[in-house]
């Protein structure tokens, strides 16, 4: 595939989201798009801003705890300029936060995803005050739909049973 810019971190926009792909493998790349990160989410004027990389923000597998160089270097930037989700993966399970904002549960916060594996290696899993919904040995995906100022979301297992659903509200309309 042909990625836009350097191909490594990137935004694209589709419809009235704004979608951040970025590159979580070292801290030294994290901070190094700190800079490109900030300049690019001050020029979003989209409705909704979906960001993205490999590892979580936050996560309650214990093998792969949370990412604190995440939270250090793009946390600030996303809670200023309005990021409403962040993907990840890497963990190996489904995990979806309460909207965090300031390093708490807050209404108006980011809610962090990490879309389940498809496959079977799977971690364990611990209770973290940051959780809404973990599904640790699920084989799973999602299904995301944008109208408007709604957001609406299915997690479903590999038999399609729904085993996470809800919707988020863009509070500005």
């Amino acid at each position: 595939f042909a990625f836009p810019n350097n191909e490594r971190w990137y935004s694209i926009d589709y419809g009235n989201v704004h979608f951040v792909f970025l590159h979580t493998h070292t801290q030294d790349y994290v901070a190094e798009q700190r800079p490109w990160l900030l300049q690019d989410l001050r020029e979003n004027n989209n409705t909704w801003t979906i960001a993205m990389g490999h590892k979580p923000v936050y996560s309650s597998v214990l093998e792969k705890p949370e990412y604190q160089f995440l939270i250090d270097y793009w946390v600030d930037i996303f809670e200023k300029y309005g990021v409403d989700l962040y993907f990840s993966g890497h963990n190996h399970c489904y995990e979806r936060t309460w909207p965090i904002k300031n390093g708490s549960i807050n209404r108006e916060g980011i809610t962090h995803i990490t879309h389940g594996p498809s496959g079977d290696k799977f971690y364990t899993v611990g209770n973290q005050w940051w959780s809404a919904v973990i599904k640790p040995k699920t084989p799973m995906y999602s299904i995301y739909s944008v109208e408007g100022s709604l957001i609406k979301v299915q997690a479903r297992d590999i038999d399609g049973r729904v085993v996470d659903e809800f919707s988020l509200e863009h509070p500005y309309f």
